[in-house]
């Protein structure tokens, strides 16, 4: 895995728009089959078979990377190895996700592995989900994981309005019950 630096990839090899994505048939007929390779296989998938599985994501695919926005840009980076002008579904260029590392790597004082930290928890749950969907994992293993998920989003959720509630804020998030704009 090439760690990230915030530098924009040169790209090592050009991968036409046209280029056939070859994803191994364990991954063809699921509903994710994209995502669910990636997340599983990240380290060994070529650069332009990454760029390719960008341009062939479906709805679904494309809306999760939106929310796993650290392994997203991961995903991206390896894509830009291959192709320098290959977008994220966002819009994001290469240069825009090399910046936005730069700003990450400030944020951890320049430590990499703290800034790869968060995509590899994403990447983990997604491989999670992928794993329960398919009946990889048994039943009450993705049970547990729910619960434990759901427990950790609360907390997050709770922390978030005490911080909101002491710096003189709103202390409640848009679209909670009862809560309204300013």
């Amino acid at each position: 895995l090439t760690v990230l630096s915030g530098k924009v990839p040169a790209a090592t090899s050009a991968a036409p728009a046209g280029a056939p994505l070859q994803i191994p048939p364990a991954f063809a007929r699921r509903q994710k089959p994209v995502l669910d390779w990636f997340v599983e296989a990240f380290e060994t998938i070529p650069p332009a078979q990454i760029a390719a599985g960008l341009r062939r994501l479906n709805p679904t695919e494309t809306q999760l990377l939106g929310v796993y926005g650290a392994f997203a840009n991961l995903v991206h980076y390896r894509a830009c190895l291959a192709d320098a002008s290959i977008r994220l579904p966002s819009g994001a260029t290469c240069a825009q996700t090399a910046a936005g590392w730069r700003q990450t790597l400030q944020f951890v004082n320049g430590d990499v592995g703290r800034a790869i930290q968060q995509a590899s928890r994403e990447r983990g749950s997604l491989q999670v989900a992928a794993r329960c969907t398919d009946g990889r994992n048994d039943a009450a293993s993705c049970a547990a994981y729910r619960k434990t998920m759901g427990d950790v989003n609360r907390t997050q959720h709770e922390s978030t309005l005490r911080v909101i509630h002491n710096l003189g804020g709103n202390g409640c998030v848009v679209g909670d019950p009862g809560c309204v704009p300013y």
